[in-house]
C-alpha cells in the first residue's frame, strides 16, 4: 500500500511544473515581440541609405507608425482577453505580428515598409495584456513580482538576439534578410502556443467577491480612473519609456556615427551589455520589490523612482564619454539601475485592480508606454538630430540623447507621487473584496 501511495503523481507538483512552463512560454512571447522592435534599430542605417530618408522620417518609422495603431488596437484586444480566451488572443496576435515582420523584408518603398510596421503594431497590441493577466492567475501575489520579472526579461533577451544576431544577419544578408529571420520563427511558435497553453480560471488567487461581476468596458475605465495611484503610474510609465525607447532605439546609430564602430562590433556589444545590465536589473527588481514590499507596499513605486535617479548620471556619462568601449561598458550599471521601473510598474497595475480588469489595466499602461514612449521618444530624438545636425554634424545624436535623458528626473518625482497614493487604493480594493456579494 505504501509503495502504491509513493508512486502516485503529485498534482501540486505537476501544477507547479506547468506554471513554470507557462512562464517560459510567456517569456518567449516577449522575446519575439522585442526581436522585431530592436531588430528595426539595427536596420535603420540600411533603410536610411536605400530609401534616402531623414532621421525625422526614421523616427516616424520607429515610433508613431508602430505606436499609434498599437495603442488603438490595444483596448479592444485587452477587452477580448478579459472576457474571452486569453490563449487565442495571444496566439493569433503573435502569428500576425510575426508574419508582418517578415513582410517588412518585402517592402519596395518606404510607404510599404511603414504599412507593414503599422500591422506589426496591431499584432503586438494583443501580446502583453493577456500575458500579464495569465501571470496573475498562475502565480499568487507573493510570487508575482519575480514571475513578472521573468516575463519582462524576455524583452532583454529579445534585445540581445536582435542586436548581436541582427548585426551579423544584416552584415551577411542585408536588412531585408533580418526581417525574414526575425518573423518566420514567431509564426511557428504561435502554433505551439495555441496547442499547449491552458487558460486558467480568472482570479483563482482572489476572493469570491473580487472574482464576481460582469463589468462593462466603460465601468472598467471608470474604475481605473478612480484610482489615483494608477493615474500617476500611467503617466510615469509613459515618461520612463519615452527616455527608455528614445535611447534604446537610437543607441546603435549613436555608436555607429559618433564612435565609428562597425556593425557587428556594435551589435554584439550592445546585445551583451544590454543583457548584463538591463537584464539583471529587470530580474533583480522583481525579487527586490517582492522583498521590500513586505515591509512597505509603497516600495512597488519607490523602487522605480530610485532607479531612475541613480541611473541618470550614468546615462549622461555613457553619452559623453569619449572612448567607445568604456561608454558601452557603462551601459551595464546604467541598465541595472535604470531597468527597475518596468517590473514593479506592471506588478502594481495587476495588484490594484480586479481580476476581470487585469488585461485592460495592462493595456492602459501599454497605451501610455507606446503613445508617449514609443510614439514620442524615438520621433523626438530624430527631430532633435536634424535640429542639432547643422551645428555639430554626426555628434547631433549624442546631444539629442542627453536632452531626452533629462526627462527621467521628472519621471522619478511622478513615481514618488504615485507611491504616496498606493496604500489608499489597495485599501479600497481590499474593502471591496470583503464586502458581501449581492
Amino acid at each position: 500500500m505504501q509503495a502504491t501511495m509513493g508512486s502516485m503523481p503529485d498534482p501540486t507538483r505537476d501544477s507547479q511544473r506547468y506554471g513554470l512552463y507557462v512562464l517560459l512560454l510567456l517569456h518567449l512571447v516577449q522575446v519575439f515581440a522585442y526581436l522585431d522592435r530592436y531588430g528595426l534599430s539595427i536596420a535603420l542605417e540600411g533603410i536610411k541609405q536605400e530609401f534616402e530618408v531623414s532621421d525625422t522620417v526614421l523616427g516616424f518609422l520607429i515610433g508613431p507608425a508602430f505606436a499609434i495603431f498599437y495603442a488603438i488596437a490595444g483596448f479592444p484586444l485587452a477587452r477580448l482577453a478579459d472576457t474571452r480566451s486569453r490563449r487565442w488572443v495571444l496566439a493569433i496576435s503573435l502569428g500576425l505580428w510575426s508574419a508582418m515582420t517578415a513582410v517588412c523584408g518585402l517592402a519596395r518603398s518606404f510607404s510599404q515598409l511603414a504599412v507593414a510596421r503599422v500591422l506589426v503594431g496591431v499584432g503586438e497590441a494583443g501580446g502583453t495584456p493577456p500575458s500579464h493577466s495569465l501571470v496573475s492567475d498562475y502565480f499568487p501575489p507573493h510570487q508575482r513580482g519575480r514571475a513578472m520579472a521573468v516575463v519582462t526579461a524576455g524583452s532583454l533577451v529579445g534585445a540581445l538576439f536582435a542586436n548581436a544576431g541582427g548585426a551579423i544577419i544584416v552584415g551577411a544578408y542585408g536588412w531585408r534578410g533580418l526581417f525574414f529571420a526575425l518573423g518566420v520563427p514567431g509564426i511557428l511558435f504561435a502554433f505551439l502556443l495555441a496547442a499547449t497553453l491552458k487558460d486558467p480560471p480568472r482570479g483563482r488567487f482572489d476572493s469570491q467577491a473580487a472574482r464576481s461581476g460582469d463589468t462593462s468596458g466603460r465601468e472598467v475605465a471608470q474604475y481605473l480612473w478612480s484610482l489615483p495611484s494608477f493615474r500617476w503610474l500611467t503617466i510615469a510609465m509613459g515618461m520612463a519609456s519615452l527616455t527608455g525607447y528614445g535611447l534604446t532605439f537610437w543607441f546603435p546609430v549613436f555608436f555607429l556615427r559618433v564612435h565609428g564602430m562597425d556593425m557587428i562590433e556594435m551589435g554584439v556589444g550592445l546585445g551583451i551589455v544590454g543583457l548584463l545590465g538591463s537584464g539583471c536589473g529587470t530580474v533583480v527588481s522583481g525579487f527586490l520589490v517582492d522583498r521590500l514590499s513586505g515591509r512597505d507596499l509603497r516600495w512597488f513605486l519607490r523602487l522605480p523612482a530610485l532607479g531612475l535617479l541613480l541611473g541618470f548620471p550614468i546615462q549622461v556619462a555613457v553619452l559623453l564619454w569619449p572612448h567607445p568601449l568604456i561608454a558601452m561598458a557603462l551601459l551595464i550599471p546604467s541598465g541595472i539601475v535604470g531597468a527597475t521601473w518596468a517590473t514593479p510598474s506592471y506588478t502594481t497595475a495587476q495588484m490594484v485592480v480586479k481580476p476581470h480588469m487585469r488585461a485592460m489595466a495592462a493595456s492602459v499602461l501599454l497605451f501610455s508606454l507606446n503613445v508617449i514612449g514609443v510614439g514620442v521618444g524615438p520621433q523626438l530624438v530624430g527631430i532633435l538630430n536634424d535640429f542639432y545636425q547643422p551645428g555639430v554634424g554626426d555628434e547631433a545624436v549624442r546631444y539629442s540623447l542627453v536632452t531626452v535623458s533629462c526627462v527621467n528626473l521628472i519621471t522619478a518625482w511622478v513615481y514618488i507621487v504615485a507611491s504616496r497614493r498606493l496604500p489608499s487604493d489597495l485599501a479600497k480594493r481590499e474593502s471591496e473584496q470583503e464586502a458581501p456579494v449581492a
